[in-house]
């Protein structure tokens, strides 16, 4: 057998701690497998196949023991599990982080606009006498609007 190259070092945080490697992991194609050993030697022979989504995972069961029923003629000796119930916890999980990320974006963006709105009003009553002497001036209402909007998008 000829190695053709070799897969860079994955092990990654709480990796470290298993008791198994990602990194010991031979790949190889299933027909250069089975040209070389020939069901002798192979007790422990794992084939690991990814599904689209979780939807998809039942239909990939089915379609390797279709592939395994062809080749061998039986599927008495091969486990198929799945890990479906592992990746619906996960997106679980994972909608559940969302929700909480929106959730806090919600509340910075209300608090944030309260405090915008508070420097604003702030700003008016402060300034009560030079929004009178543009008005005295002839300015007109959505001039003044205008002038602190531009403020409130500044600061």
């Amino acid at each position: 057998m000829t190695v053709i190259g070799a897969i860079k070092k994955r092990q990654l945080g709480m990796a470290k701690l298993m008791p198994f490697s990602i990194d010991n992991d031979m790949y190889a194609p299933f027909t250069t497998v089975d040209n070389y050993y020939t069901g002798k030697f192979m007790r422990n022979a794992w084939i690991n196949a990814r599904a689209k989504d979780i939807a998809h995972v039942d239909q990939a069961r089915k379609e390797m023991k279709t592939l395994f029923f062809r080749k061998f003629g039986t599927i008495e000796y091969h486990g198929f599990g799945a890990n479906k119930d592992a990746m619906t916890e996960i997106d679980k999980m994972v909608l559940t982080i969302q929700l909480v990320a929106g959730c806090a974006a919600a509340i910075s963006l209300l608090v944030g606009g309260i405090g915008t709105m508070n420097i604003m009003l702030v700003s008016v009553t402060e300034r009560t006498k030079e929004i009178g002497l543009r008005k005295a001036i002839g300015a007109k209402n959505n001039d003044i609007r205008f002038q602190f909007l531009i403020e409130a998008i500044v600061i």
